[in-house]
């Protein structure tokens, strides 16, 4: 038997082992359109705004940030200007601002509600909003004044035909 052959161990188990992870993982979310030679990750338990922020429902509360699209679109960001815990926000409203190295982009409120927690973490590490948008770079917690807007939010596979139209 030549090597590996047979071997169900060692470095070729684990190349295996991390093909099936990334099938697996490439299984939870929508891929939007290629776009200038870059995949854009678009997961599909979240609901998105046309203005490219995403919603993840956690009970009577949503978590909010900017989409993977945006983030590639805005470039490094170096500042993020969070709400303050108690503000009030109607949906479309201007929430927060993200500054990059060339430009001020406004993030708008997906929902009309009261930012009940922000992301202090982004002042120290605004990187984490091009790092992992979906995760660490989250930028606030809202508690929606009404939950039926959430029916006016596109879900996944509606964003990425969305961006197949850019």
């Amino acid at each position: 038997m030549g090597r590996g052959e047979g071997d169900f161990g060692g470095p070729g188990r684990k190349v295996r082992d991390l093909v099936e992870k990334i099938r697996n993982d490439l299984e939870r979310v929508e891929t939007a359109p290629k776009l200038r030679e870059v995949y854009i990750v678009v997961p599909k338990e979240l609901k998105y705004s046309a203005s490219h922020e995403w919603v993840k429902i956690e009970g009577k509360k949503v978590r909010i940030g900017i989409t993977d699209y945006a983030q590639q679109q805005l470039g490094d960001v170096v500042f993020v200007d969070l709400p303050a815990v108690g503000e009030q926000f109607t949906a479309k409203s201007t929430m927060a601002t993200i500054e990059t190295i060339t430009t001020v982009s406004d993030i708008t409120a997906p929902l009309s509600g009261e930012i009940i927690e922000v992301n202090d973490s982004l002042e120290h590490s605004p990187e984490w909003v091009n790092q992992d948008p979906y995760g660490k770079g989250w930028i606030a917690i809202i508690e929606p004044a009404d939950p039926d807007e959430l029916k006016d939010l596109l879900d996944a596979s509606a964003y990425s035909a969305l961006l197949g139209k850019k």
